[in-house]
């Protein structure tokens, strides 16, 4: 029985339901169909829903989890290596220690040479468990002979119990690759670029250094909308201006969303010395973010404005997923 036929057994025996408000005379009858129907959903339940899970139908698992994470990892098969657009995923190691598991996972390209040393899963991963836990998960090392990069999951049970016995599902969308790392000198036009109060009704993705819980009260941002200068492939100057002793300067990101283009300002020094912004926000732009860093124009005194950009060459998208178990 498939989820259309599931729903509409469920439809059908609604509409039995509403026989129960005829007269008392019918009660047992009503009540045999009422049984009847809720037993045969019962069924049809506990004989769809395992076996979509145990196939790997990850509609159903996901539904499935939202109700009871413990049913659905039970009913999740366990599945050490999986394949996708060419990429394999693979499980290394695992190590239970009471409370605690480390899990470490591989990622290799098994058709060119896509997953290399700046591979990055994106943000992009989920941790599943039947149990409340805290979880990490971050890049470890590259094997320049294999071409394999690996993760570290690290996983804590939050009541303390021991997690022995259970099952962890790690899945990933996406991954990206080939990324490059500049830093240039950065000189500012001739031409000063507007300002204006950030106001609420931007959306704005965060703020930095100087503002609390991102509360951005006084702060400023260039107005976009002059000449742009390309500083590196992905990340350009949309502005500048000195005003009341601080300086803005503006650099815009592109496709961020599918090339993770960040990178960071600074003031450095001849002797080595460098100073960081007073606080930085950041706003979106279509498919592109906007990075407005302050400085105090003091600090300028013998230091050079200089960016550090890591700009992504590559995306592939796909679903990696391992089902392991914690003994």
């Amino acid at each position: 029985m498939n989820a259309n036929m599931l729903l509409d057994a469920i439809g059908e025996a609604r509409s039995d339901f509403v026989g129960a408000a005829r007269p008392a005379k019918n009660k047992k009858k009503v009540w045999t169909r009422i049984v009847a129907a809720a037993a045969c959903i019962c069924l049809c339940v506990c004989l769809t829903v395992p076996a979509l899970a145990a196939a790997n139908v990850q509609s159903v698992y996901e539904v499935l989890y939202a109700v009871s994470p413990s049913a659905a990892q039970r009913l999740k098969p366990v599945n050490l290596a999986c394949e996708d657009k060419g990429i394999r995923m693979e499980v290394v190691s695992a190590l239970v220690e009471g409370d605690q598991a480390e899990l470490l996972v591989s990622i290799r390209d098994l058709t060119g040479s896509r997953i290399d040393r700046t591979a990055d899963l994106f943000d992009s991963y989920t941790i599943n468990t039947p149990f409340g836990m805290n979880g990490t998960c971050r890049k470890t090392d590259y094997d320049e002979q294999t071409g394999e990069v690996f993760f570290l999951i690290e996983l804590t049970s939050m009541d303390g119990k021991k997690i022995d016995g259970k099952k962890v599902t790690f899945s990933v969308r996406e991954i990206l690759y080939s990324k490059s790392r500049y830093d240039c000198l950065i000189e500012l036009p001739p031409e000063q670029s507007e300002l204006r109060p950030v106001s609420e009704r931007e959306d704005v993705v965060g703020g930095e250094w100087g503002f609390d819980d991102w509360d951005l009260t006084g702060a400023e941002r260039i107005v976009p909308g002059g000449t742009e200068t390309e500083l590196v492939p992905g990340a350009s100057l949309t502005g500048w201006r000195m005003e009341d002793g601080l300086l803005h300067v503006q650099i815009r990101y592109k496709n961020v969303h599918t090339t993770d283009n960040h990178g960071e300002l600074y003031l450095l020094g001849g002797d080595g010395t460098k100073v960081d912004p007073l606080y930085g926000v950041y706003t979106r732009d279509g498919d592109d973010s906007l990075c407005d860093a302050v400085f105090d124009a003091t600090a300028m005194d013998g230091r050079a404005l200089r960016g550090s950009f890591t700009i992504g060459g590559g995306l592939v998208q796909g679903r990696w997923q391992v089902t392991i178990p914690l003994e």
